[in-house]
């Protein structure tokens, strides 16, 4: 399927977050032994997604969508997602559910059966229920049961990805525009200033990918040669004593 390129300007809050909530801690052993924190992986950066699972027929597709929609994230952002699938009781042990994701192609998945990791503290149970952490506040980006929106979630996993790094400024002295321009691989700012500039643009997590000094004259600065992958980015265009930083959103 031919999958179409978005560009958002301002990133809006969806329904999702508008129902933010807190996560609630745990630490628990996955089904290898392994111990997790959630908090601990949310203040190191890190974004977590659960598929709380029966596991049955109906949670299949869904948990497969939130899985390959963060492996696309991944190619951007390297390490920095962790999909876990949990039992939605923990009343299936960890051999059947290991079995259970073998099976539908997610063999490196990391397993949770442990009252520790409860979908109780999201809401009523769902086949599956699919929630979305990140961000030092701990907040929900993401919950909903029983089926997945992959548009919500393609953007409330954006959304997650940002809070775990650089934000935007809140006032802005100079009035400024961001568009991708997918057929040129160009990044174009509109502005209004009458000073000298320097524009950057970065990755979410404040990585800088490319810095130039603009003029006041032109109003209009383009950054080439960036096919960019599915995430968030950030502009910024500073002087000696200001700056303003506006984010875009890029989907494919």
């Amino acid at each position: 399927m031919k999958l179409k390129l978005l560009f958002v300007l301002f990133i809006t809050i969806t329904s999702w977050l508008a129902k933010a909530q807190p996560a609630v801690d745990f630490t628990a052993a996955d089904c290898g032994g392994n111990m997790h924190h959630l908090f601990a992986e949310l203040n190191a950066g890190k974004v977590v997604i659960i598929s709380f699972v029966d596991p049955c027929g109906a949670c299949v597709a869904p948990t497969l969508t939130a899985f390959a929609t963060a492996q696309a994230y991944s190619a951007s952002f390297p390490g920095q997602i962790n999909n876990y699938v949990a039992d939605d009781l923990a009343n299936t042990n960890c051999a059947t559910l290991n079995s259970w994701t073998a099976s539908i192609g997610m063999s490196h998945s990391i397993n949770f059966s442990d009252t520790n990791v409860s979908q109780g503290d999201y809401g009523p149970g769902g086949m599956p229920k699919i929630v979305v952490f990140a961000g030092t506040n701990h907040t929900v980006f993401f919950n909903q049961n029983g089926s997945i929106d992959s548009t919500a979630f393609y953007t409330a996993l954006g959304q997650a990805l940002a809070a775990t790094g650089i934000n935007e400024t809140s006032e802005t002295p100079i009035n400024m525009d961001v568009h991708y321009q997918s057929t040129t691989n160009q990044v174009v700012v509109n502005y209004v200033s009458a000073i000298n500039l320097k524009l950057e643009l970065y990755n979410v997590v404040g990585t800088l990918l490319k810095t130039t000094d603009i003029k006041p004259e032109s109003n209009e600065a383009r950054i080439e040669g960036f096919d960019l992958k599915s995430g968030i980015y950030f502009v910024r265009l500073s002087s000696n004593n200001m700056e303003v930083k506006k984010k875009f959103l890029v989907i494919r």
